[in-house]
């Protein structure tokens, strides 16, 4: 089942059918003169009889009634001798982006709706983009080897397997995890998985001898930026890696026992930064790891709750200026409106406590209603308060970084993350119409594809009124979109074969 919205779509095949009011029907830039009728339902021969003809010319209203009397077009009057009647509306448009749509008037007409337009939608899914940024500092030796370990198996296995299109790249330190480059205590280094693991993996280089790490090579699925990660700069390191050339080392190493000079030696991946390996048509996640909080240019989450919802607004609106195009336009009298990126943080916050209420294990991760963490976890410097605003901002998780050795349970709610975000929400993008629509008479009917009974979708007030497989508007008023219910999109969802028709009540024109 799939479900059809602006810039995005569901998983499976879908028939859409509008039912609209009957002026002429904007479809594909051709507009169709809707059919007159008169006032009666008598003998085609008698006074009364039908309107004009449905499939009136382009940008043209129907034709009057055979007879006297007839109507017209919505904005004409047939004469007696039912003359054509004046050029009709110009409808709506059915704004879906992988649909082929034509005019269908439906005959016999449906009830309270006057033309309809149908479409079958293509299988289409989002692709994902995955960031990951590290913190190279010298207290994240365990987190890192942690991610070496588990991230092929426990997020690009579960990812493979679902079919998706994905590509992870990485923002971090390029290197073996116990050698040292510049500034970087602890660089990182994603390489194949194991001959024995079934999958191939993310990486392509494995940095096996730590005095000799060769050079970083990319593949089509994995892009590392190697970028110094420090305490508190994740963030501007995150921005400013964008669009600047990763960093290669030009030094010999700090450590004056074992200069690394081989890193010098190391080729540019990416001269533009990382915006070249991100798709505009990708939904994004950010996944950051570190044990620190943030402080670095603007960006002050002081450890604090309210200095951390500040710094994430700050750095949400800078990263949405930035790069609109991959995580979102950026509007200031609407912050949540077009974001398209989900934040999960790995920080120092402290685990739940499975003595005190909601009674949770500690590695299960915070979901994005719960409250912020002030308490930091076993060994964290700072417990991480403008990652986690962030979080509950976008609806990521959060989860403790101190339990490294538990990093399977929050990859694999990361995978799960990234599949749920390739699956569009349930709801459509409302047709424009310039005829008068009965907002509150709209009907959404549900076909099983199995071809059982039309199940029809009552119509409540908003989210909070769903009690069972109901639909809403985004706006009861002026509505842009309908939205489905969990119950109705669980429904829908299940069914590859489903058709979904909307039906318009009509006032004229």
């Amino acid at each position: 089942m799939r479900t059809l919205c602006r810039n995005s779509l569901y998983l499976s095949s879908l028939t859409l059918l509008f039912f609209a009011c009957n002026a002429s029907t904007s479809v594909d830039g051709n507009l169709v003169g809707g059919g007159g009728e008169d006032s009666g339902q008598n003998s085609p021969t008698s006074a009364s009889g039908d309107g004009g003809n449905t499939d009136g010319s382009a940008n043209t209203g129907g034709s009057g009634g055979t007879t006297s009397g007839g109507t017209g077009a919505s904005s004409g009057t047939g004469a007696s001798s039912g003359t054509a009647g004046s050029a009709g509306n110009s409808g709506f448009v059915a704004d879906f982006p992988d649909g082929s749509f034509t005019y269908n008037p439906g005959v016999p007409r449906e009830p309270n709706a006057c033309a309809s337009v149908s479409g079958v939608a293509t299988t289409v899914t989002r692709p994902i983009d995955i960031i990951v940024s590290i913190d190279n500092s010298s207290s994240m030796n365990g987190e890192i080897k942690a991610v070496q370990t588990r991230v092929n198996d426990d997020l690009a296995r579960i990812i493979e397997e679902s079919g998706i299109d994905y590509r992870v790249i990485l923002v971090s330190r390029y290197g073996h995890v116990d050698s040292r480059i510049d500034e970087s205590d602890n660089p990182v280094c994603i390489g194949p998985a194991p001959s024995d693991a079934g999958i191939a993996g993310l990486g392509l280089t494995a940095c096996t001898d730590k005095d000799n790490v060769p050079p970083l090579v990319n593949g089509s699925r994995f892009f590392h930026h190697s970028t110094d990660i420090e305490s508190h700069d994740m963030w501007c390191k995150i921005l400013d890696a964008y669009d600047t050339s990763d960093e290669i080392s030009d030094q010999l190493g700090q450590n004056p026992t074992r200069p690394e000079a081989w890193a010098a030696t190391w080729p540019v991946l990416a001269p533009n930064g990382y915006q070249d390996w991100l798709r505009t048509d990708a939904f994004k996640i950010i996944v950051a790891i570190t044990d620190d909080g943030i402080d670095c240019g603007p960006y002050d989450d002081n450890d604090d709750e309210a200095y951390g919802l500040t710094a994430a607004q700050d750095f949400d609106e800078a990263l949405r200026t930035l790069a609109p195009q991959h995580f979102g336009a950026y509007d200031s009298g609407d912050p949540d409106a077009n974001r398209n990126y989900v934040y999960y943080s790995l920080v120092g916050l402290s685990p739940h406590d499975p003595s005190v209420a909601p009674f949770l294990e500690p590695t299960t991760p915070y979901e994005p209603e719960e409250d912020i963490q002030t308490s930091r976890c076993s060994g964290a410097d700072g417990n991480g308060t403008g990652h986690q605003q962030l979080s509950k901002m976008t609806g990521g998780l959060r989860y403790p970084s101190c339990l490294n050795d538990n990093f399977d349970e929050v990859f694999r709610a990361v995978a799960q993350g990234v599949i749920e975000g390739a699956a569009v929400p349930c709801h459509f993008d409302m047709p424009t119409a310039t005829g008068i629509i009965d907002y509150e008479s709209v009907t959404i009917n549900y076909q099983p594809g199995s071809g059982g009974d039309v199940i029809a979708f009552p119509l409540v007030t908003d989210s909070g009124s769903c009690s069972g497989s109901d639909v809403y508007y985004d706006n009861p008023t002026t509505p842009t979109q309908i939205h489905l219910c969990p119950a109705a999109c669980n429904l829908v969802k299940s069914d590859d074969n489903a058709s979904i028709s909307i039906d318009f009540g009509c006032l004229g024109s």
